[in-house]
């Protein structure tokens, strides 16, 4: 095997349990859903609730989850929290998986 090879095998083993924890994170439909209109742009818990047709305490939850992980951030303006991916690498993911399955009106 060459250089290049050993490199990226190394890179893809020590990866993969970081990998395998935002699938994991991932693989649920509602917390899916929550990143899918997250990616869309700055959101509220109320404005995701509606959207998502999940309930107030579930999107809470999930959001506290994400922002945990590192993939999303808030900042409080009034009574109000926004929240917003901050993880570059979960949008490209999410826009990715939205361009495979959603894009073709399937």
């Amino acid at each position: 095997m060459n250089a290049v090879f050993e490199k990226n095998k190394e890179l893809m083993l020590e990866k993969a349990v970081e990998v395998a924890g935002i699938l994991k994170l991932l693989a649920h439909e509602g917390r899916l859903k929550v990143l899918c209109f997250l990616s869309e742009g700055e959101m509220n818990v109320s404005q995701l609730c509606e959207l998502t047709e999940l309930s107030q305490s579930y999107v809470s939850q999930t959001l506290k989850q994400f922002e945990m992980a590192g993939l999303v951030s808030s900042r409080k303006e009034g009574k109000w929290v926004w929240y917003h991916i901050i993880s570059d690498e979960i949008l490209e993911l999410i826009q990715s998986l939205q361009n495979i399955y959603c894009e073709n009106g399937e």
